[in-house]
């Protein structure tokens, strides 16, 4: 006996046509699990899919007026786009549970005992952040080294998506930019940019 089946001497009639019924057999056998398990495949694949949020135009929702920035020095413009990156950096942190407090200020990492304490903080439990779009910003005339960038963030939260308007402070720590504080932006304090048509 050889894996379960009889052994029959290929050399003979009989048992070369029982060898060709069990290759047969076992080629049909392995083709039947194989597409069971590719209509397994298929299923889940449509699943995902079928639910797979569609981009239908590209999402180039806020722009801040030009003039607004032809008043900067270009040192200015390169920091403020340095605290954005800093603030994009420390969301995708946040989202992908890594060390969040190296991109905070000493201050307020001192709040928190731990970077999931912050996750609960910033964003609540079970959510996801999907995406963050700076919409303005508020600068000192009189301190380069402090920022507030105001921003929507778009979450996912209980099967259902929401927007939502915040600010964020920046400090310059040395030549990098920290987080200094997360808040829900109600009043919408500071110049905020209008929607692009």
């Amino acid at each position: 006996m050889r894996c379960g089946l009889q052994h029959y001497d290929p050399s003979s009639a009989f048992g070369a046509i029982i060898m060709k019924q069990n290759s047969i057999t076992a080629a049909a056998l392995c083709a039947l699990l194989s597409l069971s398990a590719g209509a397994q495949d298929d299923v889940e694949k449509a699943a995902l899919e079928f639910t797979q949020p569609a981009e239908i135009a590209a999402v180039r929702l806020w722009r801040i007026p030009d003039e607004r920035l032809a008043g900067l020095s270009s040192e200015q413009i390169q920091a403020l786009l340095s605290a954005r990156s800093t603030l994009i950096a420390f969301f995708r942190a946040l989202e992908n549970r890594g060390d969040v407090f190296e991109l905070m200020t000493p201050e307020f990492a001192r709040q928190y005992p731990d970077p999931p304490s912050v996750y609960q903080s910033v964003l609540g439990y079970e959510t996801t952040l999907m995406q963050v779009a700076i919409t303005g910003f508020a600068r000192s005339e009189q301190d380069d080294g402090n920022v507030q960038l105001f921003f929507n963030a778009t979450t996912f939260t209980e099967g259902e998506i929401h927007v939502s308007g915040a600010r964020s402070g920046l400090r310059r720590v040395g030549s990098d930019w920290r987080v200094a504080s997360v808040d829900a932006d109600e009043e919408s304090a500071g110049f905020v940019a209008s929607p692009t048509r």
